[in-house]
Formats: structure tokens, C-alpha cells, sequence
């Protein structure tokens, strides 16, 4: 369909849904009680309106009711044309404020060739109110149920969209092959120190969350070492100095990324306060009990490091891993406890690496 053709049948379905609003009131002064009318009942009363109200025009017998899971509930037809307009329907029982919880991002139940979708919205109180707008043009937030959802606001101003701060529209990130993605990256690029999404990337499997949320205690000793080594990995500054944001990003993704909950996170790393380290034959008392774990866990870090994702690591690192991406750990482990250990700590965690691996060559 050409877009002079769209714009026309486009001012005809909202001339269409004009009259339906009309009617409705109209309805409503004659005596139908919409405070009565569920949200499954106002859908059929919007198509039945529609239908009648369609008579004589270019989309006369061309409504149908899709409802169920379907989205949009009603289409219609675009005269000479295999598409369709899309009319979503909403309800509220609140007596004041336009807003409710729109459809899942992913759209996956979209009906095929629906070009433009409205929203049609009723407030079922005792003084019931109806309003009609583009879909896409009342879509403010997204927020999470069991899977991220515009929010709606029928009453939101001009330019304040969610796609409108995303600097896109709405056609472009429903289209896209992961409608999620764009959403969480903009979202990203806006967290305070701290924050952290819990719904993250519908292609990225290792970062579902269980709806269950489990402490620690509760894991099997397999779980905890996996969160402790992908941690010691994520975020190095677990190694460096005291300080009272040293284990907030660690702790927003264990509980973010995992459903996990821990109230004794400093004990994973420093129960114990120091230790004394012994590095090529010398002595180290003093040394942090962090760095301790480190020589400890070393092999459960390096078994750790493949499993992250590109993608995590250019979150939580700020940049790619590159190639060596053992190396770029040490460096930044190194960047941020510099300053507590009195060696040279880049060559005993590669001396400590060289035992390992020796270690294994003997028991193969």
C-alpha cells in the first residue's frame, strides 16, 4: 500500500472510530451501565459499534473480532488491500488517569499484515469515559510482568514516548529480529551506580531469572562456586580496598541475573579480614584475605572466564575482553589492588596459573 493510500484509509478508520465514541456515550446516556461491563464484554460491544458503524462506508463487513490471545483484538480490513487496521481494546475501573499495561514487546501473537493499530479505550464506572489513539503514540515505559510491556498513557504528551527518548519509533523496534534488545540498551545506558535490569535479553539464555528467589544458603556447593567465580571475574573490585560500593555491583547481579539473594556477600570474599600469603618463598603477612581467595579460587576463575558472554563482559568491564581475556582480568584486578599488596601480584597469579596447569599435566 502506497502512503497517500494509508493516509486516506487512515483518516476513514478514525473517522470510523470518531463515531464509535460517539456512540458509545450515546449508549451510556440511554441507559447501558458500562460500570457492569467487563473488559472481554466492552471488546465485543466496541466491534459490534464498529461493525454497525461501518455500513455504507469503504469497510463495510470487513471488522472481525480476533480476541483470545491475539493481538490486536479487532481488525479491519483496508479497502482493496491484503492489510489491515488493528484496534486494541483497553478497560479500566479506576475513576480518574488514562494509563493501564499494554501488550509484550516481542509482539509475537501480532496478527500478520496489520499495518497501524489504535488503541480503544473505556473507563467502566458509573460515569464511563471512552478515548481512542495510535498505539504507538501512548506507549511511555516499559515495565515487567512475566515478560517486558509498554505501558499506556492515553493522555501522554507529544514527544514523550518511550521511542521518542530511544531516538526510534515504534515500527523499527518491533521489526527488528530482537524488539527486547534496543529497550534494554537504552535502559542501560541510563542506570544509576548501583541498578541493574532483572529481565535482560530474551536471546541471551544465561541471563534468565527463576521466578523463585532462593538465598544462598540454599544453593548446592556447584551453584555457589559458579557465582563466586563468575563474580571474582565481572567485577575486580572485589579485590581492591574497603569501601561501601565494593560488593554493590556483585550483589545487584547475583540478585538481578540469578533471583539470588545473600545477606553475607563480604563473606564470600573476605571473611577473615587478612592472611599471610607466601609468594616465591617470602613471606606476606597482612596481605588481604581477598587476594588469599584469589590464589585459592584461581582455578575456578579460569574455568569461569569462557562461560561469560562478549556481551556481559562489555557491560560490567565497560569494554571488549579481547583475545586474551585472562590477561585483561589480571590487569584489572591489578588496576584496582595495587595499592594493598606489597608484591608483585601480576607474576604470583601467573606463577600460580603455571602450578595449576602442571599440576593437571600429572594427573593426566
Amino acid at each position: 500500500m502506497v502512503a497517500n493510500d494509508l493516509e486516506a484509509n487512515g483518516n476513514e478508520i478514525e473517522r470510523l472510530l470518531n463515531k464509535a465514541v460517539k456512540d458509545l456515550y450515546r449508549q451510556f446516556e440511554g441507559g447501558v451501565v458500562f460500570a457492569n461491563v467487563n473488559s472481554q464484554q466492552f471488546e465485543t460491544v466496541v466491534f459490534e459499534t464498529l461493525s454497525q458503524l461501518a455500513t455504507g462506508t469503504s469497510f463495510e463487513g470487513k471488522v472481525e473480532i480476533r480476541g483470545g490471545q491475539k493481538f490486536p483484538d479487532i481488525v479491519v480490513k483496508m479497502p482493496g488491500e491484503n492489510s489491515y487496521y488493528g484496534i486494541e481494546v483497553k478497560t479500566t475501573k479506576k475513576e480518574s488517569g488514562w494509563k493501564t499495561t499494554g501488550n509484550s514487546v516481542l509482539e509475537s501473537s501480532r496478527v500478520d499484515n496489520v499495518e497501524v493499530i489504535y488503541l480503544f479505550f473505556g473507563r467502566m464506572t458509573k460515569k464511563a469515559e471512552f478515548k481512542w489513539r495510535q498505539y504507538e503514540d501512548c506507549l511511555y515505559r516499559v515495565a515487567v510482568t512475566h515478560s517486558p510491556r509498554y505501558l499506556i498513557d492515553m493522555e501522554l504528551a507529544r514527544g514523550q514516548t518511550i521511542f521518542d527518548r530511544m531516538e526510534t519509533d515504534y515500527n523499527q523496534v518491533r521489526t527488528s529480529e530482537n524488539p527486547i534488545q534496543p529497550i534494554v540498551e537504552y535502559h542501560r545506558r541510563h542506570l544509576k551506580p548501583g541498578q541493574d535490569l532483572w529481565w535482560v535479553d530474551s536471546q541471551d539464555d544465561d541471563a534468565e531469572t527463576d521466578l523463585i528467589l532462593r538465598s544462598w544458603n540454599s544453593l548446592t556447593l556447584n551453584e555457589r562456586n559458579n557465582l563466586i567465580g563468575k563474580g571474582m571475574v565481572l567485577f575486580p573490585e572485589v579485590f581492591g580496598p574497603s569501601s561501601q560500593t565494593k560488593y554493590m555491583r556483585y550483589g545487584t547481579w547475583l540478585f538481578s541475573r540469578h533471583g539470588v539473594v545473600d545477606a553475607s556477600i563480604r563473606d564470600r570474599f573476605t571473611s577473615g579480614g587478612t592472611v599471610t600469603l607466601s609468594v616465591r618463598g617470602k613471606d606476606y603477612p597482612g596481605t588481604p584475605k581477598a587476594i588469599g581467595n584469589l590464589k585459592k579460587r584461581l582455578k575456578l576463575i579460569i574455568d569461569s572466564i569462557p562461560t561469560i558472554q562478549t556481551q556481559d563482559y562489555v557491560y560490567y568491564w565497560g569494554q571488549r575482553p579481547g583475545n586474551n581475556r585472562f590477561s585483561k582480568w589480571i590487569d584489572k584486578v591489578i588496576e584496582v589492588a595495587k595499592d594493598t599488596v606489597p608484591f608483585d601480584l601480576r607474576r604470583m597469579i601467573l606463577e600460580e596459573e603455571e602450578r595449576l596447569k602442571l599440576a593437571h599435566a600429572k594427573k593426566r
